[in-house]
């Protein structure tokens, strides 16, 4: 199968990760507020305290800091696969959805690892339903959404 992205026609898809990061963060804030049946505010306190330690929920901003990094790192997140993916990767455009899938773990696992670096990761109650959720959350609605969006914006690039 040939490439999508051919050498004769290179294309930039760092603007595309960026937007990816976006609907990544949106899409995953939607799934984690209804499978933890919490609200914007709480969600945004929860990853507040993952970067400021426990008890940063109760300081006054946090929800909004929370929103901030949970952004920033999401659009970091888009361009990393974006940059991935116009660096001659082309299964992370011709196969999104598996390429997302494995990117979404990835990202849970690089996360979670800093998090540990920083001294700021309490690990859950180990229950299988918390590792599912995270799992899932991650993969489906994180990893996906951005690669679709990327490979939907490389082809449509193709094509003009």
């Amino acid at each position: 199968m040939s490439s999508i992205i051919a050498p004769a026609k290179r294309i930039n898809l760092i603007p595309a990760g960026i937007v990816a990061g976006i609907l990544g963060a949106i899409a995953i804030d939607l799934y984690l507020m209804l499978a933890l049946r919490v609200g914007p505010g709480a969600l945004f306190q929860w990853v507040a305290s993952n970067f400021r330690g426990e008890g940063a929920a109760a300081l006054p901003g946090a929800a909004l800091q929370g929103a901030a990094v949970q952004g920033i790192a999401a659009v970091v997140w888009g361009v990393v696969y974006a940059a991935l993916a116009q660096s001659g990767r082309p299964a992370m455009v011709n196969r999104p959805v598996i390429c997302g899938l494995i990117y979404g773990v990835a990202v849970l696992v690089i996360m979670q690892g800093v998090q540990v670096l920083a001294h700021h990761y309490s690990p859950p109650n180990l229950h299988w339903g918390t590792f599912a959720r995270e799992v899932i959350g991650h993969a489906v609605f994180f990893g996906v959404p951005i690669a679709l969006y990327v490979s939907f914006a490389a082809r449509r690039a193709l094509r003009a």
